[in-house]
């Protein structure tokens, strides 16, 4: 009974593993000082990218490391994704712009999609899951 129960939760935990959802891995590199925190918006579609963090599917921040930051975001279900980051220096929570409306604090995308006088199209910074896997972003 012991052995059927133990073979039973064995079997139990290889089920889960292999149902296992996507893993992201970003990393940031460039951060100019260790000021206030970094922020990321991750998308997984195009209504409200790349400015409207409330529209993301997911949210996630870490404090600030002159050079670069690490950071992780687990259970992703698979498909396709963008990616927004910024460092709030001043941690206000916003990207703060001059008059102009351009950005005084840095800022990047998945893709590194960087299309000149306007922010990038959810497509241009767009990247895919297939299947469960791990991934690996690096925004500069």
């Amino acid at each position: 009974m012991a052995k059927r129960l133990l073979f039973t939760l064995v079997f139990l935990t290889i089920l889960v593993g292999m149902q296992a959802q996507v893993s992201l891995q970003v990393t940031v590199n460039h951060i100019s000082s260790s000021k206030g925190k970094v922020l990321f918006a991750l998308f997984n579609k195009e209504n409200g990218f790349p400015g409207n963090a409330k529209k993301a599917f997911m949210i996630r921040e870490i404090a600030a490391i002159k050079g670069s930051v690490q950071i992780a975001f687990e259970d992703i279900p698979a498909g396709t994704y963008a990616l927004a980051v910024f460092h709030d220096v001043n941690n206000d929570g916003e990207l703060n712009t001059n008059l102009l409306g351009i950005p005084k604090e840095d800022y990047g995308f998945s893709n590194n999609a960087r299309p000149g006088y306007r922010a990038p199209t959810f497509k241009e910074a767009a990247f895919r899951f297939e299947k469960s896997s791990a991934i690996s972003v690096t925004i500069k």
